[in-house]
């Protein structure tokens, strides 16, 4: 596939994808590949009602989004776009495509309980081989 897409190709990508990503996968620590590709490896810690933005731009981007499975007391809820998209279990992973990505506790957090989520950045090429697959 050619690794620049037209705007118009990558928000169709988006439109399809998002429905269609509705299971977790196991988070991998050995999985090289994700870490390879990836273009801005990150981490946040959430408490309370946190809400983070993992993206906002004119275009959608590609990210993995991972919650810690030690170090989590919740599951993670991720808006894309303005809408509700998917929830993340502890110790699971998700690709999601998005303008706009929020992720938050899906229930509010109380004293010292809290999540730690990473995410990546993935390149175009390899979000729009992903389609509605999870990795």
């Amino acid at each position: 596939m050619c690794a620049s897409l037209s705007a118009a190709a990558i928000l169709a990508l988006s439109l399809i994808a998002l429905p269609a990503a509705a299971q977790d996968e196991p988070a991998d620590p050995n999985d090289s590949t994700d870490l390879r590709v990836a273009v801005t490896p990150g981490e946040v810690l959430l408490t309370g009602s946190d809400v983070t933005t993992i993206n906002d731009s004119s275009l959608p981007t590609a990210y993995r989004i991972c919650l810690d499975r030690e170090r989590g007391h919740a599951s993670l809820a991720v808006r894309v776009d303005g809408f509700d998209a998917a929830v993340i279990g502890l110790g699971a992973c998700r690709i999601i495509l998005g303008k706009q990505i929020e992720i938050t506790p899906l229930t509010t957090l109380r004293g010292d309980e809290q999540i730690v989520a990473s995410y990546q950045q993935l390149p175009t090429y390899e979000a729009s081989a992903a389609g509605s697959s999870e990795r």
